[in-house]
C-alpha cells in the first residue's frame, strides 16, 4: 500500500516540476533519487520487521514436536502478513 502512495507522490511532483516549466535535469533526478531512497528504506524494515517475527518464533518453528501443515500455518499467520 505504501508503494502506491510513494508513486502517486513521485507522479504528483513530476507533474508540478513540468506543469510549473522548471524543466531541469537535476530537479527530475533528485525526485527520482529521493523517491528510490524512500522506497529502499521502506523495504528495509519490510525485511527488518520479518526478520524480528521469524526469531520470536524461530524456537517453535524448530520444534520436533509440531507437524509441518502447522509449521506452515505459524509461518503464514505471523511472518508473512509483517513481510507482506
Amino acid at each position: 500500500m505504501y508503494f502506491f502512495k510513494l508513486l502517486l507522490e513521485i507522479v504528483d511532483i513530476v507533474n508540478k516540476i513540468f506543469l510549473g516549466h522548471q524543466n531541469s535535469h537535476s530537479q527530475i533526478v533528485l525526485v527520482f533519487d529521493t523517491a528510490k531512497h524512500r522506497l529502499l528504506n521502506y523495504l528495509f524494515l519490510l525485511l527488518r520487521s520479518g526478520n524480528a517475527c521469524y526469531h520470536s518464533v524461530q524456537n517453535i518453528l524448530s520444534s520436533r514436536l509440531l507437524t509441518k501443515n502447522l509449521k506452515i500455518k505459524i509461518h503464514r499467520t505471523i511472518i508473512l502478513p509483517v513481510v507482506l
